[in-house]
């Protein structure tokens, strides 16, 4: 049997299910601390891995888009000067540390020091939602937003979303020159 609302009731729950739905994404205090956490251990490991040379680590630490771009690059890079790598090869070398995946990190080091990130700026949240954050590294006048993703339950560092704005850092130039496959 089929029950009709009435049209005053179907207003009202229309609009608090819009509200419901419209309303930022909330936590109980304890959870948001315990987020808050996650996503700054996530982000700290990935800074430290970075400067330990634990390149596997890092690799793990980013998300997924900033790991197609990286290896897209390496792919467009490796064709440009004439060197046939396979899209499957670069994968597995980045996920198991491997020659193409150190000298990229080496290289990307060479124009950026994670101990800056580490001991030279305040760390500071500018947001959290349900699957992404934003971390402000705040020093010297110079603000940076830390884009962090939530990817199968766990925080990952958005490198390409955050840093690749521009081609600032002459990271592929001198990857091509380093790349031996």
């Amino acid at each position: 049997m089929i029950q009709i609302i009435p049209k005053r009731h179907a207003f009202l729950c229309i609009f608090i299910l819009s509200l419901m739905l419209a309303a930022p994404f909330s936590l109980p205090a304890d959870d948001k601390l315990e987020t808050k956490n996650l996503i700054l251990d996530s982000a700290e490991n990935f800074f430290i891995s970075l400067k330990k040379n634990t390149y596997r680590t890092v690799w793990e630490l980013l998300s997924a888009r900033s790991q197609e771009n990286i290896i897209s690059d390496v792919l467009k890079e490796s064709e440009k000067i004439g060197v046939q790598v396979n899209r499957k090869d670069v994968e597995n070398d980045f996920s198991a540390s491997g020659t193409i995946s150190a000298n990229y990190w080496r290289s990307f080091l060479q124009n950026f020091n994670p101990d800056i990130v580490l001991n030279e700026r305040l760390w500071e949240f500018e947001s959290i939602e349900r699957d992404n954050a934003v971390i402000l590294l705040k020093g010297n006048n110079v603000v940076t937003k830390l884009k962090m993703y939530r990817e199968n339950s766990l925080w990952k560092v958005g490198l390409v979303e955050t840093f690749w704005k521009s081609r600032a850092y002459g990271i592929i130039e001198y990857l091509t020159s380093v790349l031996v496959y």
